[in-house]
C-alpha cells in the first residue's frame, strides 16, 4: 500500500503544474535570438518551415537517431519469422508488412477501426494532427506493433499529445516520443547484455525479440537546431512514419504497487539494469506459459526522462518523489545560466 499514495501525490503536484503554460513565455517579456530554436520541414518539401523555440531545447535531441543501427535492424531482413511458442506456424515478413502498410494507409484515411489489428493504446496519438504514437496488437499473428507516426507540424507542437509526452519533453531537452522510439531496440540489447552477466535473473527474465519496420511510402523529416551548443547548425533526417514490431507476449498478470514483493523486484530490475528500464510497475508483467517476468517497454530510461546521474531507489515512495521533483526543478527552478551549462551535459549512458 505504501507504494501508491506517493505516486498519487506525484501526480497530484504534476497536475497542478500543466506543461503547456510552463513552456510559454509572457506576452510582456521580451523575446532573445539566443533562446534555442528547432526547425522541421519535409525533406522533398522545403518551401514550408515548421519552428518551435523553447528554452528547454537541448543538443542531445540530435544523439538519438542512428539510421545505420535502424537499417540494420529492420524486418525485411527476415523472410519469416518464428513465433515464440508453438501455437503458430512461422510468420511471412512479407505479409506482415503488407498488414501493416494497410495499417498505415486506414489510419491515414482517418478511421478509428482497423481490418487486421486492435488498440492496445491510443492516448499518444492525436488524430486532428495526425501525430503521436499507438500500440497495436494483430489479429492473425502474436505480434505487436508500435507505430509512430509524425509530420514537420507535429513535431513542432510537443504538447498536443498528452500530458506524459508534454511532461517528457520538458525533462528530456526536447526528445519527442517519435524520438525516444529509436532507442527502443538498441537499450533492448545493451539490457540483454546486462542481463546474461547477471546468473540470477538471466533465466527468469523475458525480452520480447523486436525490429524496425518502415512503410512502403514514405516521408522524410529534416530538422535542424539552433543555439544548442557550439556547433552551429545541428541537423538530422527521420523517418516520418516507423514502427517497432515486437513478440506479444500471453500476460498472466501486471507487477502491483499492492505487492511488496512485485516492488521489491521492480525496483532490483531497476537497479540492477543501470536505470535503463522505465521502472514504471505496471511495465513488468508475467508471462502464463513459463511465469518468467517480461520485460515490454525497452524505451532508454535516462534519454526519455533526462537522467543525468544514476539513482538507486529503496522505494518507489521516494521514486516518485524524485522524479516529481525533477520536474519542478527543470520546468520551474532553473535558470539561464543552468540551462545554458546543461547543453554541454550528456544523457546517463
Amino acid at each position: 500500500m505504501n507504494g501508491i499514495f506517493p505516486f498519487l501525490f506525484s501526480l497530484f503536484v504534476l497536475l497542478n503544474c500543466p506543461a503547456n503554460s510552463l513552456a510559454i513565455r509572457s506576452i510582456w517579456r521580451p523575446s532573445t535570438m539566443h533562446t534555442p530554436r528547432i526547425e522541421a520541414h519535409w525533406q522533398d518539401k522545403k518551401n514550408k518551415t515548421f519552428v518551435l523555440h523553447n528554452p528547454c531545447l537541448r543538443a542531445t535531441i540530435f544523439n538519438i537517431f542512428d539510421p545505420e543501427y535502424l537499417d540494420s535492424n529492420l524486418l525485411n531482413h527476415h523472410t519469416t519469422i518464428t513465433p515464440r511458442n508453438s501455437r503458430q506456424s512461422s510468420m511471412s515478413t512479407k505479409d506482415l508488412d503488407d498488414l501493416i502498410n494497410n495499417l498505415v494507409d486506414e489510419i491515414r484515411a482517418g478511421k478509428k477501426r482497423y481490418t487486421n489489428f486492435r488498440i492496445l493504446k491510443g492516448r499518444d496519438y492525436n488524430r486532428r494532427l495526425k501525430s503521436g504514437s499507438l500500440i497495436l496488437a494483430s489479429n492473425d499473428y502474436d505480434i505487436v506493433v508500435k507505430l509512430f507516426l509524425e509530420t514537420p507540424h507535429g513535431l513542432m507542437h510537443p504538447f498536443s499529445k498528452g500530458f506524459e509526452p508534454a511532461c517528457m519533453f520538458l525533462m528530456n531537452g526536447g526528445i519527442s516520443r517519435h524520438l525516444a522510439g529509436f532507442t527502443r531496440i538498441k537499450n533492448r540489447h545493451l539490457i540483454s547484455n546486462l542481463l546474461e552477466d547477471c546468473p540470477e535473473w538471466n533465466k527468469r527474465i523475458i525480452i520480447p525479440r523486436k525490429w524496425y519496420w518502415l512503410p512502403k511510402k514514405s516521408r522524410s523529416i529534416t530538422i535542424t537546431g539552433h543555439n544548442m551548443g557550439s556547433k552551429e547548425p545541428l541537423s538530422m533526417t527521420i523517418p516520418s512514419t516507423y514502427a517497432i514490431v515486437c513478440d506479444a507476449i500471453n500476460v498472466d498478470r501486471s507487477l502491483s504497487h499492492f505487492n511488496k514483493k512485485d516492488r521489491d523486484i521492480g525496483l532490483e530490475l531497476f537497479n540492477m539494469l543501470e536505470n535503463k528500464l522505465d521502472p514504471k510497475i505496471m511495465n513488468f508483467m508475467y508471462e502464463k506459459e513459463t511465469g518468467n517476468i517480461a520485460l515490454v517497454d525497452t524505451e532508454d530510461f535516462p534519454v526519455l526522462i533526462g537522467l543525468r546521474h544514476k539513482k538507486c531507489p529503496k522505494r518507489y515512495t521516494g521514486w516518485y518523489l524524485s522524479i516529481g521533483n525533477k520536474y519542478l526543478k527543470d520546468c520551474l527552478f532553473t535558470d539561464k545560466k543552468k540551462r545554458l551549462k546543461l547543453q554541454q551535459i550528456a544523457l546517463l549512458h
